[in-house]
């Protein structure tokens, strides 16, 4: 308990003293520094080889982590050819992905919406070939009817289910 004093020490045997000694020899520099604090409680000032070891560890921990980090950034680099051409395939499939997109909408706005289980079938035209028609308009018959047409055209536009 008396480290400090050499006088006391002598007194209460040398037997303690003597086997500190020897644990402390035979343990490594880092950990003889915490038994010492542990067992005298009291920190001793560090020696010019142990603030130097601890300076140059320091110093060599600081270097493996900058080499650390260059080695990442170079692997980084490395990627970056592939990483470009990752991203300039996704743009690739991501455009045609819009283009079949806007092809789609368009192929449904272009005709009528399914409203029933039936689908819409457009009317044919009819029209006369140059044969059958006459020099005359007041000779001329009427092809298909107005309510038909007016019906398929609802059909077209939606405002009527296909039947």
């Amino acid at each position: 308990m008396s480290e400090g004093i050499v006088e006391l020490n002598a007194d209460e045997g040398n037997t303690e003293v003597d086997g500190d000694e020897d644990e402390e020899a035979d343990a490594p520099e880092g950990v003889e520094e915490e038994d010492d604090v542990k067992k005298s409680g009291v920190l001793k000032p560090k020696t010019r080889r142990q603030k130097r070891d601890k300076r140059k560890r320091m110093f060599e921990e600081q270097k493996k982590a900058r080499e650390r980090d260059l080695k990442i950034k170079e692997t980084e680099i490395s990627r970056l050819k592939s990483i470009k051409k990752e991203l300039k395939a996704d743009e690739v499939q991501s455009a045609e992905n819009e283009e079949k997109r806007k092809a789609a909408l368009e192929k449904k706005m272009s005709g009528p919406l399914k409203l029933s289980n039936y689908n819409y079938e457009p009317q044919e035209i009819e029209i006369k070939l140059s044969d059958e028609l006459t020099g005359n308009l007041r000779n001329l018959k009427q092809e298909g009817s107005l309510l038909e047409d007016r019906f398929k055209s609802m059909q077209r536009r939606n405002m009527i289910e296909v039947r």
